[in-house]
């Protein structure tokens, strides 16, 4: 009996569901997503305008919908970590589901076991191991977002090849666009879609539409152009660059590779179908858009973070080592697609090897460029969508160089090539039905069983940071956050033995997360002395601009200052107290930050420091936050006084 598509969709809402239901009771995890929701907490209702231009000083990401998410949690769910969670698998859902209308509308033939092709893809997407992080890490949601945009550009361009209509193609661009406010890596479509354009179409008999067959080219004369010819000049590449080191000699190599195959004679045969009318159509919305993209991050954001000028000064100062930095990232993350175990948090570095497979795969691309069927366009989009991803390697702009988020969406895009390929290449006899039926069962339970069990792993910040560290048992900044899981698991022991740890470990950057969480069990046990001192300690290594560390130790000298009995003493610890107040209010122009100091400072009868604290904040606050009109009741009583 043949399982009809209505219902296959509910089989995969239902595998999707039920593989990752254990996401539901994750704890919020100590990385970005603790900070994000103590923000959303502190902050008032931000109204369309703070989120989209919000007029900051410096930024780096512009990702408004990202924001406008979070807006939507607190007004809907008011941050339930469950709901917040469940909109991560809803995501991820949706572009389950628009991979398998990719599918249907790629595989022709839906009779037999084509029918089942795209149910196939959707369920290995669903259940493949590289998307967990993205769906059980509330911040991770950056990838499912842009990936509902740009997996929904995608059905958009495959129903204009189909139809012509050129409002199917405004429509992808415009997604493509609204994928740039989720995450920058939707860039890569931009790159995709020309090939996706320009691709050639391909029935499921191995012959492409307009006559070219497809596969080793085995009436043609010339040899060049098959796999020996490739492995040949990768070979070669690979000797050079092992023993010599010269990266641009791998550079020109492709170059020469590619060159090669052009010059080879193909008789009648086209190897692009490149339609210019499209393309500059293409070309001059997606131009636009972007032109208002970068307008709006601009007003947005009155400066660059420094972070990015310096990864492009990194790139600059030696192109060979960055050559080889990017050749490793795209290496590395097409093996984590085909084999992604073990999977990793935190990836800070990887094998230089995996050179050599980034060399094989821009090679691999290059080939399929001279025979640009819609499988291999697909192949090519899915490194296209991990490319903006390649200077993160240089960890300088995100808290790890490598992630397997960074290619989620490319695992969709690779899927359909597979298949596809598949699809194209295989006689589904019986027994090939049958093995296939088999292989397929298979996978879908070892993928299951990967992912559910990597699912369980995510449920506690303790678990997932032992296994973490475990990968990367040197690294001070795990190990802090490690003690940190076992402070708030309440398992102090272990806390004090991993702060004793992290210590020992070198790091060029400090953080402070162990020296604060430290006196935190400090002063729990009575030792304010010893806790002050990590407190100025973790306030001095960050050059007086940690903000939370100033906060923590406000907090704790006024603890002290309460408790204190000795005059002297208290005046002292007093007078500590008001020039940290004054370095914060300094520091932060956040009116939250300067509405709580002018409270506190009416609670120590210092009524005029409140006054000053209370008009900083009143002009801070957004015209409809409630706190404005608050901040001007007090404003005008303490004058009154």
């Amino acid at each position: 009996m043949k399982l009809r598509w209505p219902f296959q969709i509910l089989l995969l809402c239902f595998l999707v569901l039920l593989f990752f239901y254990p996401t539901l009771r994750a704890e919020v995890c100590l990385v970005d997503d603790q900070v994000v929701l103590t923000d959303l907490f502190n902050s008032g209702l931000s109204s369309l305008k703070d989120i989209f231009l919000p007029q900051g000083e410096k930024g780096g990401y512009y990702r408004p919908f990202i924001g406008l998410s979070y807006y939507l949690d607190k007004v809907v769910w008011d941050l339930d970590v469950r709901s917040m969670h469940l909109d991560n698998i809803l995501m991820h859902l949706i572009n389950v589901l628009l991979l398998f209308c990719i599918m249907r509308l790629v595989i022709r033939n839906k009779e037999g076991i084509h029918g089942y092709l795209p149910l196939l893809a959707a369920v290995v997407f669903a259940l493949h191991p590289i998307v967990t992080e993205s769906v059980n890490w509330i911040s991770g949601r950056t990838d499912l977002m842009a990936g509902n945009f740009v997996l929904a550009s995608a059905v958009l361009l495959l129903m204009y090849r189909s139809s012509r209509l050129k409002r199917y193609l405004v429509a992808a661009i415009a997604a493509i666009v609204l994928g740039l406010f989720s995450k920058e890596a939707s860039f890569g479509m931009i790159i995709a879609t020309c090939f996706l354009l320009s691709a050639k179409n391909i029935r499921t008999d191995g012959i492409e539409e307009d006559g070219i067959l497809l596969g080793n080219d085995s009436k043609s004369p010339y040899r060049i152009s098959g796999l020996p010819f490739m492995l040949f000049v990768f070979a070669i590449i690979t000797i050079e660059v092992l023993y010599v080191g010269n990266y641009w000699f791998a550079l020109i190599g492709c170059v020469f590779y590619f060159v090669a195959l052009l010059t080879v004679r193909r008789e009648g045969k086209v190897m692009i179908r490149f339609n210019p009318k499209t393309m500059l159509l293409f070309l001059g919305c997606s131009s636009i858009m972007i032109a208002v993209y970068f307008a709006l991050r601009r007003i947005a954001f009155k400066s660059d973070v420094g972070k990015i000028g310096q990864t492009l000064k990194l790139i600059f100062l030696d192109i060979n080592y960055s050559i080889s930095v990017f050749l490793g990232a795209s290496g590395f993350y097409i093996k984590k697609f085909i084999f992604p175990l073990p999977l990793n948090f935190f990836i800070l570095e990887v094998d230089p090897l995996y050179d050599m497979a980034g060399i094989f795969l821009l090679l691999f691309c290059l080939r399929l460029l001279t025979r640009l069927n819609l499988s291999a366009a697909f192949f090519i989009a899915g490194v296209c969508m991990f490319l903006p991803a390649l200077p993160f390697a240089f960890g300088t702009i995100a808290w790890t160089g490598y992630a397997e988020r960074y290619i989620y969406i490319s695992t969709a895009f690779w899927i359909v090539s597979a298949v596809m390929y598949l699809d194209a290449h295989l006689q589904w006899q019986p027994l090939t039905t049958k093995v296939a039926v088999v292989a397929v069962t298979t996978l879908t339970l070892f993928l299951g069983w990967q992912s559910y069990a990597r699912n369980l792993i995510w449920q506690k910040n303790v678990n997932l940071l032992k296994d973490t560290v475990a990968q990367s048992p040197k690294s001070k900044i795990l190990r802090e956050m490690y003690m940190y899981a076992f402070y708030l698991a309440g398992d102090i022991g272990e806390a004090k033995r991993q702060y004793a740890v992290a210590n020992s470990l070198h790091s060029l950057n400090y953080d402070g997360i162990a020296d604060l969480v430290m006196a935190g069990i400090l002063t729990t046990e009575g030792k304010l002395d010893e806790a002050l001192v990590l407190y100025e300690k973790a306030v001095k290594n960050s050059n007086d601009s940690s903000g939370v560390a100033i906060k923590r130790v406000i907090q704790h000298l006024t603890i002290m200052v309460g408790k204190e009995k000795n005059q002297n003493q208290q005046r002292i610890l007093a007078a500590k107290l008001k020039s940290y107040k004054d370095t914060l209010s300094n520091l932060s122009n956040d009116p939250f930050v300067l509405y709580t100091l002018g409270q506190n400072a009416l609670a120590a009868h210092d009524n005029q420091a409140a006054l000053g604290y209370f008009i900083r904040a009143n002009s801070a606050f957004a015209i409809h936050n409630p706190y404005k009109a608050f901040s001007a009741k007090l404003i005008d009583h303490l004058k009154q006084q």
